[in-house]
């Protein structure tokens, strides 16, 4: 009895997983996610869904200013963790500097928060890993983004997607608040790693990084896992990501 209970509430979640990870979902986690920047192209704020109609003045504007100056923006595309949209985060990077675009997992049809680990884990990862993919498509189509310069940022359940993911199309990968315990996908692209030294979860750990080039992992002082604005996170997240400018 138990064992037929089980396989029926694996497929029941199979069944509701497959639903919500159809190439329409996917879409759908582009044009209902964000892009955040700051005081680009005379804009002093852009910080709205994808397929709103103010980010679309502000994505001419930065198309115009890239031919203006003949140099196209480097841009980041951020994944949230497991609990929520983590647009804070994808708002920090774009006060560092950087335009920021965020897939929403969670505007896919049935999504919800799932923290846990287990088969339907497994599931939400691979949706993940559709998300990076379709995401840097939509980048290619932008006539104002430096190709050469588009990078990869992951936060806790997010960070492992990063991690995991080849790193083919991204200049270089960030991975916070995840410390790669299911291991780092090989890989030539330079990657940084933090992670709040008081972390419940990850604390323990960071990403073997050694032999990657320019790579670099480090304990964040007296934080847990969240290290939103610290200065010592942002010290290192900008001088990694510099160092391609």
């Amino acid at each position: 009895m138990l064992n037929r209970f089980f396989v029926a509430a694996t497929l029941a979640l199979l069944v509701g997983c497959q639903a919500t990870s159809s190439p329409e979902a996917t879409k759908q986690t582009w044009d209902r996610g964000y892009m955040h920047a700051l005081h680009v192209a005379g804009n002093k704020f852009c910080g709205y869904y994808l397929d709103h109609e103010y980010t679309q003045v502000c994505m001419k504007n930065f198309s115009a200013e890239a031919r203006k100056r003949g140099r196209k923006f480097p841009v980041v595309v951020f994944l949230h963790g497991c609990l929520r949209f983590d647009g804070e985060y994808a708002a920090w990077l774009a006060d560092l500097g950087y335009i920021t675009f965020s897939p929403d997992s969670f505007q896919r049809e049935g999504r919800s928060p799932h923290c846990a680990t287990g088969v339907s884990k497994d599931l939400i990862h691979l949706m993940r890993q559709s998300e990076i993919t379709y995401a840097r498509e939509q980048l290619r189509k932008l006539d104002w983004v430096d190709q050469s310069r588009v990078f990869l940022v992951g936060k806790s359940e997010g960070g492992r997607a990063v991690a995991d993911h080849t790193g083919a199309g991204f200049k270089a990968k960030v991975i916070l608040a995840y410390d790669c315990k299911k291991g780092l996908a090989s890989g030539s692209e330079p990657v940084l790693n933090l992670v709040g030294k008081l972390d419940w979860e990850w604390g323990n750990g960071l990403c073997r990084v050694s032999g990657r080039p320019n790579s670099f992992a480090f304990y964040v002082p007296e934080r847990g896992h969240t290290f939103l604005e610290d200065e010592f996170a942002s010290e290192k997240i900008k001088m990694f990501l510099g160092q391609f400018k």
